[in-house]
């Protein structure tokens, strides 16, 4: 069973108690530890981007799931739920073409366990994690540029050097020209977009792998909880 080991232990996994150290001092402190990247920024700034991409892909209209389903060991809010098809829906936004997944990647273990509890939580059968290739951000593409000022020591006059690094940015971050002008009608390209030659079809920029229901995988996942919530109890709560 991939991602669950059988003789799992969290004895033997440094990264799993480093992870309930974590969540233990976010209670005992009142705290809240965020983790935030240009990856994680374009996500969030995307999301709804990326489910209207989605939604043209399947030819069908799909909303943003904002309900937190919760039982006595898992919480989670998928981004959609599809009822008609009893699946959940994870949206993932790439950052670029070159981390964009190919259809015959296989699936990140922690996506997969993560799936199996949403469809515990909202009683579905299927699950679909969906990579998207949506623009990214102007502001993010401006705060690249930026940095790249910094690098090529800009004040006042572009180099040409620069020029073409800011236009393999554009290239590599806009992936549908129209899109991008309509939601930023301001900003300013390096590029002549009159000769622009670089958006990808919407049916090139959707990947779905889909998950069924596994009950061996999500007993596996429930005792493994349990057992983290037991090392949490005796060794940090000790309650």
């Amino acid at each position: 069973m991939t991602g669950v080991a059988k003789k799992w232990s969290v004895e033997k996994s440094a990264t799993c108690r480093h992870k309930l150290v974590k969540i233990y001092r976010e209670i005992k402190y009142k705290r809240k530890f965020s983790f935030s990247n240009k990856y994680t920024e374009k996500g969030i700034q995307q999301e709804e981007e990326a489910i209207t991409l989605y939604s043209r892909f399947k030819g069908k209209i799909f909303k943003k799931n904002k309900q937190r389903f919760e039982n006595d060991l898992l919480t989670g809010e998928p981004d959609i739920i599809d009822k008609t098809e009893r699946s959940t829906v994870d949206i993932k936004c790439s950052w670029d073409l070159e981390t964009f997944p190919d259809i015959h990647d296989v699936n990140d273990p922690v996506y997969v366990d993560q799936g199996q509890g949403y469809m515990v939580l909202t009683d579905s059968v299927m699950h679909v994690i969906v990579y998207c290739l949506v623009n990214t951000p102007a502001n993010l593409i401006v705060d690249a540029k930026r940095r790249l000022a910094w690098r090529f020591g800009i004040i006042d006059q572009e180099t040409e050097e620069y020029i073409s690094e800011c236009k393999e940015l554009e290239k590599n971050s806009i992936f549908n020209l129209e899109d991008f002008r309509r939601q930023y009608p301001y900003f300013e390209f390096h590029n002549d977009i009159s000769q622009w030659d670089y958006d990808i079809p919407i049916e090139e920029r959707v990947i779905e792998f889909t998950i069924k229901r596994d009950e061996d995988r999500i007993s596996a996942i429930r005792t493994r909880l349990l057992e983290c919530r037991k090392y949490m109890n005796d060794h940090l709560f000790k309650i």
